[in-house]
């Protein structure tokens, strides 16, 4: 089983109409919170996934927010309480929620093995079970 994890490391709140990202791509209804996890394209989460890509925060999904820049992400936390410090899911399993490479290939009409050999060396790796 894989995951891509990443840990908030900004907060932010924006007003009705407030943009979000390079572009503007994706502009805020109502007040919301936007948290900014250190995961971008570089370590290879895709551009192709901006303003539709989901993570998993406390078992609940939450969008991505603008587009994915080369080191960052961005997703709308509005709905969810959470904090600077929270582990935000990009690929995996948290609580009943999971979202697969498959989930993440078909979003950016991708094939599975190209969202796999994507992921950078620069991503940290942990492996559990069997030899390592």
């Amino acid at each position: 089983m894989i995951s891509l994890r990443a840990r908030i490391v900004e907060m932010r709140s924006i007003r009705d109409g407030e943009t979000v990202s390079y572009g503007g791509t994706w502009t805020a209804r109502g007040r919301r919170r936007i948290a900014t996890v250190p995961v971008g394209y570089a370590d290879g989460y895709r551009r192709i996934l901006s303003n539709h890509g989901m993570g998993l925060l406390r078992g609940r999904r939450v969008p991505v927010a603008g587009t994915v820049t080369m080191d960052m992400t961005m997703f709308d936390v509005t709905e969810v309480p959470c904090e600077i410090g929270d582990v935000v899911t990009m690929i995996g399993a948290d609580g009943n929620e999971s979202i697969s490479v498959a989930d993440i290939a078909e979003l950016g009409q991708l094939s599975p093995y190209e969202v796999l050999t994507s992921l950078r060396s620069r991503l940290p790796r942990r492996y559990s079970g069997g030899d390592e």
